[in-house]
């Protein structure tokens, strides 16, 4: 790479294997990003057979293939003497996992997304290009001048052209290239990918779009691989009822277990998209049609909890547009492209317009001809009824008596003060209305640290959050909320807690405001959440009430959680409250009280669901009473507990902890407990990092001498490499030497570290 020609000006990100650089071209005058392997010293710039060398220009080959708008464009490669390079466009925007830590989709955002996407993937599919690494960090959303966002796919580091299906690439650790999360059940199982299998990754980042989960977790990388190959997820429709059934269907395509259960590419997923979403005959009446469940190949026949395609998909059409309505139509449609985190949509900045517009289409229209004038002949009236009032109009009525004038006049006063006290409201509500959008345009702003307000207008942003759909502008509704800070030192935060705690609101709703306050980190709304907690019967928002918790529990809510960690019947509740456990102990380190509290309910639990539970807090304390429990737990003859033993030893800094776990582990025949008490051994002698030398190179040497088999050994060696000792190096070298060529290499490549 010419150093004349490109300008290092500062290091953006480095992954595993490679760094990417932020540059600048002297030639075409230009910013670019520069991404290089990381290199070995000794490194040989001619040699043709380095692997990462050729995975980097294969990269840039593939790349230089596809010239797509949706596709992060290259624009040089090549190998000099700091070793291989590529150069390409220097994109500015967010990745769709940054953007989703905001707020999921709307259906507008998400309609964009998936379209362009979609594109980019049909583009390299042509070339029978294979991505193999497609999740949220590797989508970039930019936004364009004209305000709207453009998707683009980058990061082909596992790409491969392969018109026939290849295996997944192992690198020399033996470690799947890949997020766990998004990959497909092929990647693990390592048998022939294709096309399928990067459109079942696909469908994956559109389930953690929508939803803001991942379709298939777990507490361990374990879990989650289980989780793909049962094909067990929860349904979309569950986190967001707003949605289409039909979208919901349609992301749950993507995500079959069986590659010939989902669609063949992108071009398919595109074009069933599109026939959703489209009207057959936009000239009919508003209608519902229905398509066949097998034309989906939907079906899931792995028995999974997901939902099934049972019988027809409804696919709701719309009528013929008004031509009243064709110039609001068009504002909407201006406006859709543009993503709520980023930017106020066209929506709202144009919502005084078409809220004045949409008025005056609604005020009632009277026909000239039926509404009487003043001075005119008056129409017939019953005898029983005085003449004042007739329609629209006052008639002047000759020849009455005062009393009538009086009667006529009051009426007219009355009359009079209700029309002003209407306009009044208006008008008030109409201002309401303007500033609310003005504080909602000045929180779209990235700049924007706090937007100053009322009470009266948090007030309305709350109700206004409870009454909107789930449309493109409620997430800015929510931003708002999370930046709002009152001119008279109103409590937003306990606002906000009472209003999502205490009012009748859809759970959605509820939902969004625990995130809002999760935000916020105030720990005055602690008591107010796990209050909702106890009390409430919806799960999921009960699991967001502990999850806003964040890091402010304190000693005296520990009870709270302890109840319901034992008494719920909900795995997922259980599951939020011992999280919520764990960061009350990690900020109540070295309390005897909350470890003695906690070996108590680990007693008294009568189920073994909150034992376990108990224990792996317990864990987490490191107390004198906790490594008592632990122990006999790990002397328990059911398997189950002494996973949970196991797992709840892994803190370190502890040498006579250590100890106990070491014991155990050796002792341990059970494979599958084996497995969960090695794990714990490493990750414990990783997190003694606050012990003395001497200390960690004697944990370090007991495992060394008990490790069982070709597994554990490497992954010993993937461990130990970070340790930089020369001690490390003494533990690592007699592995070079074994009968696993696996092994040997792995520990050739981590001494060369270690040394070096």
């Amino acid at each position: 790479m010419s150093k004349e020609r490109y300008e290092i000006r500062g290091k953006i990100g480095q992954g595993g294997v490679g760094a990417v650089y932020r540059a600048f071209d002297r030639n075409l005058n230009r910013e670019v990003a520069i991404k290089r392997v990381l290199t070995e010293e000794g490194f040989d710039a001619n040699d043709e057979e380095d692997g990462a060398t050729k995975a980097l220009l294969k990269e840039a080959t593939a790349l230089c293939s596809v010239q797509h708008p949706h596709i992060v464009t290259v624009y040089d490669a090549g190998v000099d003497e700091d070793g291989p390079y590529v150069v390409m466009e220097l994109l500015s925007g967010r990745t769709l996992d940054e953007m989703v830590e905001r707020g999921t989709m709307t259906w507008v955002d998400f309609r964009e997304t998936a379209v362009q996407s979609l594109e980019a993937l049909i583009a390299a599919q042509d070339l029978n290009l294979v991505h193999r690494d497609i999740k949220p960090s590797n989508v970039m959303v930019t936004w364009l001048p004209s305000g709207k966002f453009q998707v683009k796919l980058v990061d082909f580091g596992l790409a491969k052209f392969s018109a026939k299906p290849s295996l997944q690439t192992i690198d020399h650790g033996d470690a799947v290239f890949g997020s766990i999360h998004f990959m497909a059940p092929e990647q693990f199982e390592r048998v022939p990918l294709d096309q399928r299998t990067d459109m079942y990754s696909l469908g994956c980042v559109y389930f953690f779009c929508l939803s803001g989960h991942y379709p298939f977790d777990g507490e361990t990388a374990p879990q989650v691989m289980a989780a793909h190959l049962q094909n067990e997820y929860t349904p979309l429709r569950e986190y967001r009822p707003d949605l289409p059934d039909w979208l919901c269907q349609w992301v749950e395509w993507h995500i079959a277990l069986k590659q010939d259960d989902r669609p063949n590419n992108a071009r398919e997923a595109l074009k069933r998209f599109l026939a959703f979403e489209q009207p057959v005959d936009a000239g009919a009446p508003a209608a519902v049609q229905a398509v066949p469940a097998s034309s989906l190949a939907m079906e899931n026949s792995s028995g999974s909890d997901s939902k099934h395609l049972t019988g027809p998909v409804p696919i709701h059409q719309t009528g013929p547009v008004p031509a009243s309505s064709a110039a609001g139509k068009a504002k909407t449609e201006t406006g859709r492209a543009k993503l709520l985190t980023g930017a106020v949509s066209d929506s709202v900045l144009n919502q005084k317009e078409t809220s004045s517009t949409s008025a005056k289409a609604a005020t009632p229209q009277v026909e000239t001809g039926a509404q009487p004038t003043l001075g005119s002949p008056p129409a017939a009236q019953p005898t029983n009824l005085p003449n004042a009032v007739a329609g629209q109009g006052v008639k002047q009525v000759k020849g009455k008596s005062q009393g009538i004038k009086v009667a006529i006049a009051a009426v007219l006063g009355v009359a009079v003060i209700i029309t002003a006290v209407l306009l009044s409201s208006a008008v008030g509500g109409k201002k309401d209305e303007e500033g609310l959008l003005d504080l909602m345009k000045l929180a779209a702003k990235p700049t924007t640290t706090e937007v100053i307000m009322t009470e009266e207008q948090v007030d309305l942003l709350l109700a206004k959050a409870a009454k909107l759909d789930f449309d493109k502008d409620k997430g800015l509704i929510y931003q708002t909320l999370f930046l709002a800070k009152t001119v008279d030192g109103t409590d937003v935060d306990g606002k906000i807690a009472e209003f999502a705690t205490t009012k009748r609101l859809s759970e959605q709703v509820r939902q969004k405001l625990f995130q809002v306050l999760k935000r916020r980190e105030s720990p005055n709304v602690v008591d107010s959440l796990l209050t909702f907690a106890t009390r409430s019967t919806e799960n999921k928002s009960v699991v967001a009430a502990l999850d806003a918790t964040g890091k402010n529990l304190r000693e005296s809510n520990l009870s709270v959680l302890i109840e319901l960690i034992a008494t719920s019947e909900s795995s997922d509740i259980r599951r939020a409250a011992e999280k919520g456990a764990k960061r009350l102990v990690e900020a109540e380190k070295g309390n005897s009280s909350v470890s003695e509290a906690l070996a108590r309910a680990f007693k008294n639990a009568l189920e073994a669901a909150p034992r376990q539970a108990f224990l792996r807090v317990l864990g987490a304390t490191g107390g004198s009473e906790a490594a008592r429990v632990i122990s006999d737990a790990l002397e328990s003859d059911d398997t189950a507990t002494r996973i949970s033993a196991f797992a709840a030893l892994q803190g370190g800094g502890n040498p006579a902890t250590f100890n106990q776990l070491y014991s155990a582990a050796t002792k341990e025949k059970n494979p599958q407990v084996r497995g969960t008490a090695f794990e714990s051994l490493l990750s414990y002698s990783k997190n003694s990092t606050d012990l003395s030398p001497d200390d960690q190179r004697k944990m370090w040497t007991k495992v060394a001498s008990n490790l069982r088999d070709s597994g554990e050994k490497r992954k010993f060696i993937a461990a130990i490499a970070t340790v930089r000792t020369s001690w490390a190096a003494f533990l690592v070298r007699p592995l070079t030497s074994d009968a696993d060529d696996k092994v040997s290499f792995r520990a050739e490549k981590a001494l060369q570290v270690l040394e070096n």
